[in-house]
């Protein structure tokens, strides 16, 4: 897997190895490996991109892995694993994750979104993934709201954005 990722265009690389891998599902824990654990940043920025594209058309084959992902959130080693890893787990339904995981996915991110020193993409997913089990735990809106009406007046556009949208969807 590792020399599948080691061509020329991030774009290409990406498509091809994604190909390889939903071609023959046993490359998945290699894959898995090589973001959680890679050591050469073109290679692990590569595979994490394989793993967003993956968790959008096969997002069951990633399951496993939910428990090493939040760990590599809580101390992504390049920044393209943070934002693939959260752009993934934003597109996942909250049932899709199972409940042992729901209060330390919410922390982390609630903590990501309340950074403001966090790349935006990153900040932008996080708040996503709260949004995404307000319907589960309802008094969760409250603190989302607070953290988001506290960080839109400075934030980015992309921020702000985000945020005004998922303010106007909150439950009340």
């Amino acid at each position: 897997m590792q020399n599948w990722l080691a061509e020329g265009n991030y774009r290409a690389d990406a498509d091809r190895v994604l190909q390889r891998v939903l071609d023959a599902p046993e490359h998945v824990g290699e894959l898995m490996q090589i973001v959680l654990e890679g050591s050469d940043a073109a290679q692990v920025n590569r595979a994490s991109m394989v793993v967003g594209n993956l968790g959008r058309i096969q997002p069951g084959w990633l399951t496993p892995y939910l428990d090493a992902m939040l760990e590599a959130l809580d101390q992504p080693r390049f920044p393209s694993v943070g934002r693939n890893l959260l752009r993934y787990l934003s597109e996942l339904p909250s049932d899709a994750i199972p409940e042992r995981l729901h209060g330390k996915l919410v922390d982390l991110a609630l903590r990501i979104t309340d950074d403001p020193e966090a790349a935006v993409a990153n900040r932008v997913f996080a708040m996503q993934v709260v949004a995404n089990f307000c319907d589960l735990y309802p008094d969760l809106a409250g603190e989302l709201r607070a953290c988001l009406t506290h960080h839109i007046p400075n934030g980015s556009p992309g921020f702000r954005s985000r945020g005004r949208k998922i303010l106007s969807s909150l439950p009340e």
